[in-house]
């Protein structure tokens, strides 16, 4: 198409820079890791998934000047939780890993493992609902089906 992925990284404006980042950071926002690539963390080897991660973590903790306890994993999916995924986190001392199934946690498959829930566009009155009956409903329904 004539371009380079670098110069559409420059022009879309959808991405942080190293000011950006510092800019979080300096006014208190966590920053958490969420890959190098966004891949599929089920598809890749022991060595890219140290780079994925690890390295990443690395980057971002150099980068922001603070410590990156969290990961996210890409697309959220627990297939992508994989042993050899969840080893590279933990050894890279991630406190957190987060999943989208948006499930209740209270069923989480491991302590540092937690499902997220997205309010979306939901109102006040509805959030109680949201937030806490329908993720018991996804959980119960993994069980039965």
């Amino acid at each position: 198409m004539g371009t380079t992925e670098a110069e559409i990284r420059r022009g879309s404006n959808l991405f942080l820079g190293t000011a950006d980042i510092k800019a979080l950071s300096s006014m208190r926002i966590e920053i958490g890791n969420h890959s190098m690539g966004h891949t599929f963390f089920r598809s890749l080897s022991p060595t890219e998934l140290e780079t994925e991660i690890v390295e990443s973590r690395a980057l971002l903790e150099y980068l922001s000047g603070q410590p990156v306890p969290y990961l996210s994993i890409p697309y959220g999916n627990m297939l992508d939780a994989t042993g050899n995924a969840l080893t590279a986190a933990r050894r890279s001392k991630h406190k957190a890993i987060f999943l989208v199934h948006a499930k209740s946690n209270r069923f989480r498959p491991a302590s540092d493992i937690f499902y997220r829930v997205s309010p979306g566009a939901a109102a006040l009155e509805d959030l109680p609902f949201k937030l806490r009956v329908m993720p018991m409903i996804r959980s119960v329904r993994g069980w039965v089906w």
